[in-house]
């Protein structure tokens, strides 16, 4: 069964994979029941979702990022056997492609 750190490095992957953003950078924070596989787990949706949100967040704030509107939670099956943390922290510049930590 997938460790904490392998569904971090899952998730992160994922999201620098499918999201392009340069403006933010995101805070990843996962907590995930030994015993929930991968295969119960829908990577498109959780992308799209994540960058849904992240597009939300950054054109409604219309401004800087603020405390409380940068921060949302995932959460999966019954028991919620997988929490998913993001963070989103602003950048200046162009300092390349999103990067998720």
């Amino acid at each position: 069964m997938p460790s904490q750190q392998d569904w971090h490095e899952k998730l992160r992957d994922l999201l620098n994979d499918r999201v392009s953003r340069r403006d933010v950078r995101l805070a990843l924070a996962v907590d995930a029941d030994p015993a929930f596989p991968f295969e119960q787990f829908d990577d498109e949706e959780f992308a799209e979702w994540a960058e849904d949100w992240i597009g939300f967040t950054v054109a409604s704030t219309a401004g800087p990022i603020m405390p409380g509107t940068s921060e949302t939670e995932w959460t999966v099956g019954e028991n919620q056997d997988l929490r998913v943390k993001i963070l989103l922290i602003p950048r200046s510049g162009d300092d390349g492609p999103l990067v998720v930590e």
